[in-house]
């Protein structure tokens, strides 16, 4: 019942971020009926920073919810609060006949709120639908949380619903200002507002943002009907239990093991490429070598491999934890291996990039050889203030399977990640630290 809720309540969460986010703007719109265009960017500028501290305050949270979507509103609602204050400077100011005939303008209606927003969160949306996972807001959820495979369901569910929330964004923004666009140039009088004036560019929009508002509602319903009998049924399999993971390696290459059926060895419905050992034990709030080394010989037949843990992360509802391990192999150790488990595979690192991009791997076996090498590169490269190691701009250090071995860094710090996003060989690194830090509402702490 408790993870019930859990999955319930972060469903539904996505839902009360499409009414604040979007019906921030809708809210904006309204208000542009009663309220004066020289206080309008003001109230823009005030539900941008309530988003903020919202923003700032979901990173805290034990489950954090998908912001993309406030996020991307936030974006729009400064920009639309830096085109409406120009707009009332030119009023206020001799620049506006440098610009337009004052006598055709009306210093009464100096913008249509509707066709300003709806523009700039067309165009905003759309760019935050095609970057995806590429954006910087993204990336730092993944850095803090872990990719939307380790993080289980709910991990993926927020990152399909919160780009498809991006996505009608854009088409709702990208109809009204069309809509709002055409009827301006074709039929707007610009004396008063109209009955049909009012219609197009305040109550059209807000029509839409309530049919959407009620989709979504309907739509989360049924997404989480759909999953809510696999959910349950593996919680049933496994409990609050904890998974082991282990990246098996012998001199520079990786062991992995073709799709296979048996239940107790997979994570997700998906039959690709995977780590050959892995499995379900009770639920451990720690472990130490010594454990782990004992459970890697009980799951492989071989003693006497060296375990190194790489780093531990939390499914998003904390019903179970995944430990991610090394297994360094010697050659006899792997030979060992392979007559109990035939079918495992020993391929180079170029083979795993190329199988990863292929999309051939399970997404968590992606997920960890990612933040692995990641970590590695960015740890010969940079030093913990992302300043070069070497004087050589963009030098990469050649980073080998074998390699990991010797290298003493610690994989569950999310701070080699933030450096390998932004470092010394990115311009305005310092700028990028500090924005991100202080004002885009992500930051590194």
């Amino acid at each position: 019942m408790q993870h019930r809720k859990q999955y319930a309540w972060g469903i539904f969460q996505l839902w009360i971020n499409w009414l604040l986010g979007s019906g921030a703007l809708t809210l904006l719109i309204i208000l542009s009926l009663w309220v004066r265009p020289l206080i309008l960017p003001f109230i823009a500028f005030a539900m941008q920073l309530g988003i903020f501290f919202l923003t700032r305050n979901n990173r805290k949270r034990q489950v954090p919810s998908c912001y993309i979507l406030p996020f991307v509103v936030m974006t729009v609602l400064f920009w639309s609060c830096v085109v409406m204050i120009s707009i009332n400077i030119l009023y206020s100011t001799s620049l506006l006949d440098l610009v337009l005939d004052r006598s055709k303008s009306n210093e009464e209606i100096p913008f249509i709120t509707t066709l300003i927003i709806m523009p700039i969160a067309a165009v905003v949306s759309g760019w935050g639908y095609l970057k995806r996972e590429k954006m910087s807001f993204c990336r730092d959820c993944m850095i803090r949380n872990g990719s939307p495979a380790e993080r289980g369901f709910l991990g993926i569910i927020f990152t399909q619903i919160g780009t498809y929330q991006v996505g009608m964004l854009f088409w709702i923004s990208a109809v009204s200002a069309v809509v709002g666009w055409i009827y301006y140039f074709f039929i707007y009088v610009n004396v008063s507002l109209s009955i049909p004036d009012r219609f197009f560019f305040f109550w059209f929009p807000t029509l839409l943002w309530i049919a959407a508002a009620i989709y979504l509602a309907i739509r989360y319903a049924g997404i989480y009907e759909y999953y809510r009998q696999d959910i349950l049924g593996s919680l049933q399999r496994h409990g609050t239990s904890s998974l082991l993971r282990y990246i098996m390696i012998c001199d520079d290459t990786i062991a992995i093991r073709p799709p296979e059926t048996d239940s107790d060895f997979k994570i997700s419905l998906d039959e690709k490429l995977d780590t050959p050992v892995q499995a379900y034990v009770r639920k451990l709030d720690n472990i130490n070598k010594s454990l782990a080394e004992q459970y890697f010989t009980n799951f492989s037949g071989v003693s006497g491999v060296e375990i190194r843990r790489i780093y531990e992360n939390f499914q998003a509802s904390f019903e179970r934890n995944v430990f991610h391990f090394f297994a360094f192999f010697t050659e006899d150790q792997r030979a060992e291996f392979q007559k109990n488990r035939p079918d495992t595979i020993w391929i180079p690192l170029t083979e795993v990039a190329k199988m990863i991009n292929e999309r051939l791997c399970n997404p968590m076996f992606s997920a960890e050889i990612i933040r692995v090498l990641t970590i590695a590169r960015a740890y010969k490269t940079y030093d913990e203030n992302g300043m070069r190691r070497y004087k050589v701009k963009h030098y990469r250090p050649a980073i080998a399977i074998k390699d990991l071995y010797n290298l003493d860094v610690d994989y569950s710090n999310p701070k080699w990640l933030y450096i390998a996003d932004n470092n010394q060989d990115r311009s305005f690194f310092r700028f990028r630290r500090f924005w991100r830090n202080n004002i885009s509402g992500i930051g590194q702490q």
